[in-house]
């Protein structure tokens, strides 16, 4: 049963990261070429790459990172239901795992509502950590 304040997570899963490139980037000013996939838990909502809600889409391309750099993307997601929803952000599923010690994902509408047949834009980061060798 989905209650009106479910939580919609988009979850930064499967990066295309592995851990040759990840070892690169810690010891060399190498760059890093990644990409994301988007996961929601509720049918009713959905991630576009256009304000027009017409181009779904399931993984985002961050492009090539450089240390210590960052690369951001705009993303509108749409509430097809019949009730608000809540956005948060959840990251999991980093390949390989210690990833996640070199990335961080931000976002600027945590615990945003998406009123009924209503879309938002949403600005995702994410940053390489500097690293010493």
């Amino acid at each position: 049963m989905v209650n009106n304040q479910q939580a919609v997570v988009l979850t930064a899963a499967g990066l295309a990261v592995i851990a040759l490139v990840v070892a690169v980037v810690i010891l060399t000013s190498a760059h890093l070429e990644t990409s994301g996939t988007i996961v929601t838990n509720n049918p009713n909502l959905t991630i576009f790459a256009d304000a027009a809600c017409t181009k779904q889409i399931s993984t985002v391309q961050w492009g090539t990172l450089q240390p210590s750099g960052s690369a951001t993307v705009a993303l509108f997601i749409k509430n097809s239901g019949n009730m608000p929803l809540t956005l948060t952000l959840t990251e999991n599923n980093w390949s390989p795992a210690t990833a996640q010690n070199y990335l961080t994902l931000s976002w600027n509408q945590e615990n945003t509502k998406i009123q009924p047949g209503a879309s938002q834009t949403v600005t995702i980061t994410i940053n390489v950590n500097q690293c010493s060798a």
